[in-house]
This record gives C-alpha cells, structure tokens and sequence, in this order.
C-alpha cells in the first residue's frame, strides 16, 4: 500500500489512527530504551449490550396438568374463566378480596419513587435559588393533596347516591320487599336458580348499602380516602354482577295480560341507566383515587427534596438514602408477594380442565380450585443450582439447543415455574424448574437431550470491555492504558457482567479508548 493509500485508509478510521498511533509510541518507548516491546493485547471500549443467561442442561419431557391453589385463604372477588377456556401465561385466573393490600402496594410504589428521586437529587446537590423554587412546589403539591382528598370524598359520597338510586329506585320496581331480609321477585326469570341467586345477592346489596351509607356520612378529607376508595370499587364490581343477572331478567321480559309493553319497556331502560351509573361511579372512583395517590406522592417527593436541598451533598447522606431506595424497593417487593398470594395465575398457556371457585365463597389454602393443562405438549425440566436460581423468575425467556441439532439451531421457550422446595444434587442445593417451548415444532421429540439458556438480565447500549482487562488490588478497581507511550493505571467503576465475558464500565473510559487486555511481563 502507498503512503498516499495509507492517509487515506487512517483519516477514514480515526480510531484505527488512535490505534496505530498509540501502539507506535509504545514500541518507540521501548526501543529508546534498548529493551524488547513486550507483547500485548489491546481492545477498544465500545457500546454494546450485555447478555446474562443460566446455562443449565436437562432433558424433553411431555407437558403435564398444573393444579393451582392459593397461598392465603380468603373471600373470592372474581372468577375470570371456566372450564374449557384458553388461558395465556401470566393471566389471573381467580382474585380474593384484596383492597387493602393493593392500597399497601400502591404506598410502597409511592415511597420507592420518591426514595429514588431524592436520591437522584442529593447525589446532585443545591443552589440557594433551588430551595426558594422547591419551597414554591410544596405548596403548590400541598394544595393539590387537598383539591384530591376532596375530590375523591365528593366522588365517594356521590358513588353511593349513584348506587343507591341505581337499586333502591330502579331495581327495587322488580321486587317485593326489597329491603328486608326475604326480597322476592315479581317478574318471571330464565330460570329458578337465577331467580334464588339474585333473590340472595339483594339482601347481599342491601348490606352493602347500608354499610356504605354509615361510612359515607363520618367521612371526611382527613379521612383514609385511598383505602376507601378501593373497597367502593370492590362494592361497586359486585353491583355490576348483580345489575348484570338483572339485565338477563328484563331483556327476557315479554308483554302479557298482566305486563304491558311500556312496563317491560320501562323495566328494561331501568336497568340499563343503573347499570351505566354504576360503571360511571366506579371509572370515576378509580380517577380519583389514583389522583390522591400521585398527589401524595408528590408532596412526599417535594418535602424530601427541600430537606436534600437544605442538607446538600453530604456523602453520608447518600449513603444513608441508597439504603432507604433499597429498603423501599423491599417494600414494594414485599407488597407485591402479598397481592400475589390473593391471586391464582396461570403459569402456562393452556386449556382450563377444573374450574370450582365461585364469587363469595372462601377458598382456603388446602384446596386447588383450578386446573390447567398445557396446550403445547413438550417440556423441559431442568435443576437450577441455588446460586442461580435467585437470578431467574417465572416468565424469564430461554433458548433451547437439542443436542441432536447441534448449537445453530435455537429453539423460543420460558420459563412456567419453579418448584420452592430444594432438591439436593451431590451436596448442592437446587430447584427444579420447567421450561416450554413457545412452539410446536415436529422435530422436537420427548427424551431428547437439551441445552438450556435462561435469560436472567440484560443491559443495552453500555460501555464495555473483556472482564480480564478490568484488574483488582483490593476494593480498587482500575484498567491500563496507553497515554503518550507510557503504560498507565486508570481507576474505573465497573458494573454488569455478562455471560461472554464482558464487564460494563460505568465511569473511568470513554468509548473508542484502549485499553490493555493482556501484557507479556519482563
């Protein structure tokens, strides 16, 4: 190649010219020296993303029938299939009552974001005009809390007239005492068992309605509004259940002797108005209340950082605040394994073959009311070390290789679940876990060896560089690189590790620097 070619190659490339240039200057550093360069490999920092699976290995099997139960007891708020339907990983199959738990959850989601952008704040530090503008913010978020607690307490307080109009002026046309413990209705029903049940679930309203009267008079905005919120909308679910069964009476309705056309008529658009005032009601409580909930945790969030502001960047108080994010991410955690233990979720895609959870009944936790059999007939179960198990959940994807393939050929699967109890492998504590292909696929045939990739994390567009570049000298954590033909250490903070062998840099590098990998020594 020329000289004039090889200008033109380096000025296309100018991180092949850093390069070439640095490489140049160690070796003239060395032969002014009078000693041999030694032998080196050197890589460039680059953006990329970073990959962290669980190797593990096992063999095909044929899917199996999942009995699903529950891990608390408690009151069935709603039954989402029956038997012979569909159902998709991850969907809700039956929910308990369970309104003060997502009330928790909701305060524990508040919390960790407000823990987490004070934080963001105090790494930041403050200006002196900062704190006259964040003071300015606590009073505008103070007087949005208000202007929500009272909207959500108007929006309680109409729900319930909604409600109570809704059935006590509507509904209540149909039936003969209605309000006493021994309603009957007075129109023919579809059937006698729909009759008995909504004759049961009126005096249940009735309940209800009383309850909620009491509760709605000693309310006020000082009151726990978020937490009654969620229990109207629970009411409100079992009215438009209730309205529901009254929709299948009146729209089977039929003039007579002693039914007019008008009366039907007017029977039918009754139910119909009652049924769109308890909808509206229950929308707008949802508005509300997720209103008061962002409001407050606004004003959470203001107040934390007027205090960071006024403190400043002590690096204690980082500290300090790192382990309340933790600690509130903990929290939520927390709050979420107790929302999930109300729940039964599918853990597969499949065909509901059992279905014996009714609404109102208690479901203890010795029962298994729902059964689901997988609509893809091949599995693989496979024993996860319990180092590895902690990195992994229910829902992970996963790559597949079949020894009888060969490395190239990958194969879509996830994760559907992971036994709790352990299993111990020469020593070794494991779990086992059961993987499903997304898809059928004839070449795949139960007994066939598998080569599993779960992945357990991911990081996209980070600056990394090969793990052994990165040396350690106790806590220190530090790179070599090439400035000016000397060989120099640079102090660098490092972060997620990959399964390849790459390490991302947080701070120290640039993209596009060298750095040394590996040196010969002397």
């Amino acid at each position: 190649m020329h000289v004039p070619q090889i200008k033109t190659f380096l000025g296309s490339r100018p991180y092949l010219s850093v390069f070439v240039a640095a490489v140049v200057l160690v070796l003239l550093f060395f032969l002014f020296k009078g000693e041999k360069a030694p032998d080196m490999d050197l890589t460039k920092a680059s953006l990329g993303n970073l990959v962290r699976e669980i190797n593990v290995t096992g063999r095909v099997k044929a899917a199996q029938e999942v009995d699903l139960g529950l891990e608390k007891s408690g009151r069935v708020s709603s039954v989402n299939v029956g038997e012979g339907d569909r159902v998709f990983v991850g969907q809700v199959l039956i929910k308990l009552e369970n309104g003060s738990i997502t009330a928790d959850l909701e305060k524990a989601k508040a919390n960790f974001k407000s823990a987490e952008a004070t934080l963001v704040e105090l790494r930041r530090g403050s200006r002196p005009e900062e704190i006259t503008i964040q003071e300015t913010k606590i009073e505008n978020a103070e007087s949005s809390v208000g202007e929500a607690r009272q909207a959500l307490l108007d929006e309680i307080k109409k729900s319930f007239t909604s409600s109570d109009d809704a059935i006590r002026n509507k509904v209540d046309l149909l039936f003969s005492s209605p309000r006493t413990s021994s309603p009957e209705l007075t129109v023919p029903t579809i059937t006698s068992q729909l009759e008995i049940d909504i004759e049961s679930e009126r005096i249940q309203i009735e309940s209800i309605l009383n309850s909620w009267e009491a509760d709605a008079s000693i309310f006020t905005v000082n009151s726990n509004l978020t937490e009654a919120g969620v229990e109207i909308k629970d009411n409100l679910a079992k009215m438009r259940v209730f309205l529901d069964k009254m929709a299948l009476v009146v729209n089977s309705l039929e003039a007579s002797a002693n039914l007019s056309q008008t009366t039907v008529d007017s029977y039918q658009s009754d139910i119909s108005s009652a049924r769109t005032s308890i909808d509206t009601a229950s929308s707008n409580i949802s508005t509300d209340n997720e209103g008061l909930v962002d409001a407050n945790a606004l004003l959470n969030l203001e107040n934390r950082n007027l205090e960071l502001l006024i403190a400043g960047s002590d690096p204690q108080k980082i500290l300090v605040q790192e382990a309340l994010v933790e600690a509130a991410q903990a929290d939520v955690n927390k709050a979420l394994a107790e929302l999930r233990k109300t729940l039964i979720v599918s853990p597969i895609s499949g065909v509901v073959t059992k279905q014996e959870a009714r609404v109102g009944e208690i479901i203890g936790t010795n029962t298994t009311p729902v059964s689901v059999i997988s609509d893809q007939s091949l599995q693989v179960e496979v024993n996860v070390p319990e180092s590895d198990v902690v990195l992994i959940n229910t829902g992970n994807s996963a790559r597949i290789n079949l020894d009888a393939y060969g490395s190239d050929i990958d194969f879509s699967s996830v994760v559907v679940s992971i036994n709790p109890g352990e299993i111990v492998l020469q020593g070794v504590p494991a779990y086992k876990t059961t993987i499903e292909f997304l898809e059928e696929d004839e070449r795949i045939r139960p007994g066939m060896t598998a080569d599993i990739f779960i992945l357990a994390d991911t990081r996209e567009n980070v600056l990394n560089i090969p793990r052994r570049a990165v040396l350690r000298n106790g806590k220190r954590e530090y790179v070599r690189v090439i400035v000016s033909g000397e060989i120099i250490e640079r102090d660098v903070v490092s972060g997620f590790k990959s399964s390849d062998g790459r390490i991302e840099i947080v701070s120290g590098l640039e993209e596009g620097e060298e750095v040394i990998v590996f040196i010969e020594e002397q």
